[in-house]
């Protein structure tokens, strides 16, 4: 079990406010089924919250803690929640000057390191991308066309071969025409047949 202490919680909303201490008292030990079994029922949130003279009471006869202390811990908790109030009405006149005064030091950032502004890197990588894709486009186009001229080259190899074929058998027709001429004798009966007519006569 935890003892209690002055605490440092801004959020409290008047006198000390209270937080767990390091000192503590060792209790045995208690599996968590029967402690589940055993336990009260759970507070509600009001019951949860601390009055102001409660708190008093039992940091001053439960924890010794004297009453100079507690005025120190209350005047430090109203010096925090003043700063955090000037911070929030003071947050919209101080954005517009850091804003502008990042932007200043942005600036003398990149004039001393020769960087680039944010924008022209952007821009310069999406001129990259796009010549990328122009390229990938290109490259794309000449695969296409170099099948295309393939496939026209396979076809007109084909044709020739093919024409190649039909003058050889018109060649071979041709010749075989011109050897039966020159091997059959039609001259020759004709003048047998008029030369044995003349004879009769």
């Amino acid at each position: 079990e935890y003892g209690r202490t002055l605490g440092n919680n801004p959020s409290c909303s008047s006198g000390p406010p209270v937080s767990i201490s390091w000192e503590y008292k060792p209790l045995r030990e208690v599996p968590v089924e029967t402690y589940e079994e055993s336990r009260p029922s759970r507070r509600s949130q009001m019951e949860m919250v601390l009055p102001r003279k409660l708190r008093s009471e039992m940091l001053k006869k439960d924890w010794a803690i004297t009453q100079r202390q507690i005025a120190e811990a209350v005047r430090r908790n109203v010096k925090i929640k003043n700063q955090r109030r000037t911070t929030v009405n003071n947050l919209g006149k101080a954005s517009n000057v850091e804003i502008m005064m990042e932007k200043f030091s942005r600036k003398v950032k990149r004039t001393l390191l020769f960087q680039k502004s944010v924008s022209k890197q952007c821009k310069e990588l999406e001129a990259k991308h796009n010549e990328a894709q122009r390229m990938r486009k290109q490259q794309m186009l000449e695969a296409q066309m170099a099948d295309e001229y393939e496939t026209v080259e396979v076809h007109s190899d084909l044709s020739n071969k093919e024409a190649d074929a039909k003058d050889s058998v018109v060649e071979e027709k041709s010749a075989d025409s011109k050897s039966m001429d020159t091997d059959s004798p039609m001259g020759e009966p004709e003048d047998n047949i008029i030369e044995a007519n003349e004879a009769d006569i």
